[in-house]
């Protein structure tokens, strides 16, 4: 893995395997997190400067075959890093100490496919992962320790389908594959359109 072009030592940060693809990248306050299908790296250091002094640490294996999903999203927060593996949900504390949280929800993620888009809701304490079949929502309850879901399909059309969510002045919306909008009320049990 290589920070720059051309391959210049201070600018690299050399994996255990150096046959291993990346599968993702993110950051954390004092350290970022460098994946591959089969581990999860802790890479500390400030790196280098403009004139390549420096550098970082090498990558330490946190996660031996706890790698990530090469195409999966994944989100930072004050918690953690979340990531998705072949088990399902991991996170990765500010401490680097790697937690496996889909232990609960392992049926829904093998029954729902792979996870298409993954958001964070300060407001209600939640990890949202959007499923690649069904329009289905698994939500990770940060601050119980708790799981559920979310079925939020409006028919069974292929243009009906989720294929998007987002946070958006702390109002949770998701997108329908035929454009439409739908934004979720917390004063009302069903949720409206809006176009």
């Amino acid at each position: 893995f290589s920070c720059g072009f051309p391959l210049i030592p201070p600018f690299q940060v050399l994996i255990q395997d150096e046959t291993e693809r990346i599968t993702g990248i993110e950051k954390m306050p004092d350290f970022f997190l460098c994946f591959s299908a089969d581990n999860a790296y802790a890479v500390f250091g400030d790196g280098p400067n403009d004139a390549g002094a420096g550098g970082f640490s090498g990558a330490k294996n946190i996660g031996p075959k706890q790698g990530m999903v090469p195409g999966t999203p994944h989100l930072s927060t004050s918690l953690g890093a979340f990531y998705v593996s072949e088990r399902g949900l991991y996170a990765v504390t500010p401490n680097t100490q790697l937690n496996y949280l889909g232990a609960q929800v392992e049926d829904s993620f093998a029954a729902n496919g792979s996870v298409k888009s993954i958001i964070l809701d300060d407001d209600e304490n939640e990890i949202r992962m959007l499923m690649e079949n069904n329009s289905v929502v698994l939500i990770y309850n940060t601050f119980f320790n708790i799981w559920y879901q979310w079925d939020i399909s409006t028919g069974n059309t292929a243009n009906q389908k989720i294929v998007d969510q987002r946070i958006i002045d702390r109002t949770y919306v998701v997108l329908q594959a035929n454009g439409s909008v739908l934004t979720a009320s917390k004063a009302a049990y069903q949720d409206q359109y809006v176009s």
